[in-house]
């Protein structure tokens, strides 16, 4: 009886926590990935405890002017919100929304423990935005205009 307590009090807390990107370590986080350029430079600490990461931004394709990025918001060493940013330049769409895709399902399995919905690459396909469930958390999309005014920005966001 003691133990069928104690398994349920754990439940209870493993779940109630369970909305911080599977409670991954905000470094774990940072370099889940790797495999794709996106690594981060480490994390860094502001003086009200909040933690963040940033990738070096990189172009898209090896001839593309787009760039994708990735970074991680986390508190208490614990990550809470990643993001994927694309600027995508004229003529550069298609090429530029299926790196995302390929980067944000990798995102979505190794953060959320889900494959990201299917409702989700059609928002990124058509630039609508979206907010959809996934795994243990939700996945944001949003179109913006580039702080340039050339092309335009969009982000994936799964918290």
């Amino acid at each position: 009886m003691r133990r069928l307590c104690v398994s349920f009090v754990s439940l209870i807390f493993a779940a109630s926590a369970s909305a911080e990107l599977g409670l991954q370590p905000a470094l774990q986080t940072c370099g889940v990935l790797k495999d794709t350029k996106l690594n981060s430079r480490g994390l860094i600490t502001a003086a009200d405890g909040d933690q963040t990461c940033m990738s070096q931004v990189r172009s898209i394709s090896p001839s593309a002017k787009s760039t994708l990025s990735f970074g991680v918001e986390s508190r208490d060493e614990v990550a809470r919100k990643a993001t994927l940013t694309l600027r995508i330049q004229p003529g550069e769409d298609e090429e530029a929304k299926r790196e995302l895709i390929k980067a944000g399902q990798r995102l979505s399995v190794r953060t959320l423990g889900s494959s990201m919905p299917h409702s989700v690459h059609q928002s990124i396909t058509s630039g609508s935005p979206s907010k959809t469930a996934a795994g243990s958390g939700f996945i944001t999309v949003t179109k913006t205009k580039s702080p340039d005014n050339v092309g335009y920005m969009m982000v994936l966001v799964m918290e």
